[in-house]
């Protein structure tokens, strides 16, 4: 059975190596996941999706107070939401997904320079 199996809705901001300036959505309930695109890093115009209506502006408002203070954009940000899950494992799984010191610096160079906040999904 896997890790997961017990999680009925997981949801957040989600940054990916291959992609590294995007913020995107992940959003998920029962069997469909779905990952789209968010807006843009360290950008204060970020406009969120409008079919996501009030908690969109809700989700904006919380990112541009996470810069605000300084807390560097670029990261990801998960919730799940469930009965009998695991969370030690879970994060155990989670963090084998994470970009290694070398791996990082490796983006960065090929990035051609620093993204402030990108450390956070890093080991």
């Amino acid at each position: 059975q896997s890790l997961l199996s017990p999680v009925l809705r997981s949801k957040g901001l989600l940054w990916i190596d291959s992609q590294p300036r995007e913020a995107l959505q992940w959003s998920h309930a029962g069997q469909m996941i779905r990952f789209r695109h968010w807006g843009y890093w360290g950008d204060s115009s970020v406009n969120p999706p409008a079919e996501l209506g009030r908690a969109a502006e809700k989700a904006r408002l919380a990112y541009e107070a996470l810069v605000q203070a300084d807390l560097g954009p670029a990261r990801n940000e998960l919730v799940f939401i469930g009965s009998g899950m695991d969370e030690t494992a879970m994060r155990k799984m989670l963090d084998k997904c994470l970009l290694t010191p070398s791996e990082f610096e490796a983006l960065q160079m090929t990035l051609g320079r620093r993204h402030r906040g990108v450390h956070r999904a890093v080991k």
